[in-house]
């Protein structure tokens, strides 16, 4: 049971890791922000359901094992409303030059970044 709370707490993590990494890829900027979204609508979701996990391990009587996933999951989502301000402060800055391409240009801009708490709980770095 342990194991697959730690698979959930990963795939929550990486989730939130890839929404915050997609920023820096360049795409059709509405693609970007939609999927950004939605990765942040599943990630919410999988937090719900592994809550609903740990409650019932905690009726199982592994208090320990719970009570540190649950400090990881409060973490966790203590974060999600920076990543939410991350997506909504997203700028497209794009110039096409129909004369000359050399002057093309495209760039996502994040001006709000996530703190380097938040940084270390879910991507493992500093920001």
């Amino acid at each position: 049971m342990r194991g697959k709370l730690l698979t959930i707490l990963t795939a929550v993590v990486a989730a939130l890791a890839l929404a915050g990494a997609a920023t820096a890829i360049v795409l059709n900027p509405r693609t970007q922000v939609n999927s950004l979204k939605r990765q942040l609508a599943t990630t919410e979701g999988r937090l719900t359901t592994a809550n609903g996990r740990i409650a019932r391990l905690q009726a199982s009587s592994q208090v320990g094992t719970v009570a540190t996933l649950q400090t990881q999951m409060h973490r966790v989502m203590m974060c999600i409303p920076q990543v939410e301000s991350q997506i909504d402060g997203l700028s497209i800055n794009w110039r096409i030059d129909p004369v000359d391409g050399s002057n093309d240009y495209f760039n996502i801009a994040n001006g709000e970044q996530v703190s380097t708490d938040c940084s270390k709980v879910l991507y493992g770095t500093s920001s």
